[in-house]
């Protein structure tokens, strides 16, 4: 019925990632939404609303080159799984960050994270 489409869809792998992938991108979006939508009702400025957006593809526009070069070498498989480790760690740490802020506390001893980080 789909051509290409419905014999890669035929993949319980591929629906898969093809699902976990459509959440993904909502979840990038509804977030890049959020953090304009905030700078908006916090300065009610387009200027600040260009910066942040501008700031928020910063990374992707720095590290791109770089990790297309480390693709073609070393597979694309390894580069999104490393990618993945990697917000993985940004992540947690961000949260331990922000845990360690809101307490005031730096002797706080073990991973006590906030809730859902």
């Amino acid at each position: 019925m789909f051509g290409g489409f419905g014999r890669a869809l035929s993949s319980p792998h591929y629906r898969l990632y093809a699902c976990g992938h459509v959440a993904n991108v909502f979840g990038w979006w509804g977030n890049r939404l959020g953090i304009g939508w905030l700078t908006w009702e916090l300065t009610g400025s387009a200027g600040w609303l260009g910066i942040v957006a501008f700031a928020g593809m910063i990374p992707v526009t720095l590290v791109s080159p770089f990790a297309g070069v480390l693709a073609d070498r070393h597979g694309h498989r390894q580069m999104a799984m490393l990618a993945g480790v990697f917000g993985g760690v940004r992540d947690r740490s961000a949260c331990r960050a922000d845990d360690l802020w809101r307490n005031h506390d730096p002797d706080i001893a073990g991973p006590q994270y906030p809730a859902g980080c």
